[in-house]
């Protein structure tokens, strides 16, 4: 015989929703006014609970209120992580300590892994970064994935079209929570790949036969 598992959890399952949630980084990074509160109540309640002893009626009572608190930090950690999410992604495109060369690696590496978010994170990143070492983009630092584009683009016009859609996916996958497909991940490393191999118009305005790497 089956039997339905139980909808409504106990006071000490409740009280581990409330915990783990909690206990994500995300929450952890840099702790705002939000996530103290939330973290006091964590434990006011585990206070609570441990107070309550065997009683059911209490027991259900602060499994009640803890299940109120786990459903109100849910709703409001979207925006949370969506603002530290932006944050981060801002300072991924000022972070110069890592080459072009290494995050076009990073890039196929997560391609391989099938993380089609981080291949094109890192892809573009890969881009900006190669522009900056070619001295294409100037003045990088707080620059956004759309800016960058607009100094790539004239370098490279054959690739106009597909860089500002790489800038506007960059900004759809690290701001509003999309989740590529391997289509636009692998199309995505190959345009950094060939954006790589490229020479800048600025450069040398004739053809060249530079060798093109390909994505896995």
């Amino acid at each position: 015989m089956k039997f339905a598992v139980p909808v409504t959890p106990d006071a000490a399952t409740a009280q581990k929703w409330a915990r783990d949630e909690l206990s994500q980084p995300i929450y952890n990074e840099h702790e705002d006014p939000l996530t103290w509160l939330m973290r006091k109540l964590s434990e006011f309640f585990s206070e609570l609970v441990s107070r309550a002893g065997g009683g059911t009626l209490g027991l259900w009572l602060v499994a009640g209120v803890i299940i109120a608190v786990v459903l109100a930090v849910i709703v409001i950690a979207g925006p949370l992580r969506t603002i530290r999410r932006k944050t981060q992604s801002a300072a991924s495109l000022d972070d110069r300590t890592v080459s072009a060369r290494d995050l076009r690696d990073g890039a196929r590496a997560a391609l391989r892994e099938e993380d089609w978010n981080q291949a094109i994170i890192l892809g573009y990143r890969a881009m900006v970064q190669d522009g900056v070492e070619r001295t294409i983009i100037v003045a990088p630092t707080g620059m956004t994935a759309h800016e960058a584009a607009e100094q790539l683009c004239p370098a490279f016009p054959e690739f106009t079209a597909g860089i500002t859609a790489f800038a506007t996916l960059f900004d759809a996958v690290c701001y509003s929570d999309l989740q590529a497909d391997a289509q636009q991940a692998r199309s995505c490393v190959q345009l950094t790949l060939d954006a790589a191999a490229a020479r800048p118009q600025w450069q040398d305005d004739s053809a060249h036969d530079t060798a093109v790497e390909l994505v896995p």
